[in-house]
């Protein structure tokens, strides 16, 4: 077979119109993923964001480590951890007392925290006479479809009972 310039087989066309349904497909296929592994991205970001900030608060002393004695202009980190025990999850009261009266303002908290997300933090004390409950929260309400939380057991000093922190991040 004899070609003049300019000319292009059956042969050129067929593999051309195969080759542009097959990149297609695969462009389909490539914008069905795609959401889903955003969505599970940022579920997984929350995820850690919110296991990172449990472990911050339990098994860190804050800085500086007497925290709780300062005004709120000298603190730099909050950690709940009772540095004078050196025991994992075992927290001093008097940290999580003034955390507690710290959270009136959240912003405070997430400044101290270096918190990007929303946030939500529970105190649940379990006492022979019934749990007692304190919660420190964004004021922005969660989105459910997005939320993740962490519940950590641990001990406050002076205590005798189990307690738990419950980090919600959304």
């Amino acid at each position: 077979m004899e070609y003049k310039k300019g000319q292009l087989s059956a042969d050129f066309y067929i593999a051309l119109i195969v080759f542009l349904g097959f990149l297609a497909y695969i462009t389909f296929q490539l914008f069905q993923i795609a959401p889903v592994s955003s969505t599970n991205l940022k579920e997984e970001s929350i995820r850690i964001e919110a296991y990172q900030l449990s472990e911050l608060l339990i098994n860190d002393g804050g800085h500086p480590s007497d925290w709780e004695t300062k005004p709120l202009a000298e603190i730099k980190r909050i950690g709940l951890s009772d540095t004078t025990k050196n025991s994992a999850n075992y927290l001093s009261s008097s940290k999580v007392a003034r955390f507690k009266t710290i959270c009136t303002n959240f912003n405070d908290i997430k400044n101290l925290l270096d918190i990007k997300d929303s946030e939500g933090i529970t105190f649940i004390e379990h006492r022979p006479t019934g749990d007692v409950t304190d919660t420190c929260k964004s004021s922005v309400s969660p989105d459910k479809r997005t939320s993740f939380n962490v519940s950590r057991t641990v001990f406050i000093s002076g205590t005798s009972y189990p307690s738990e922190i419950v980090v919600e991040v959304w």
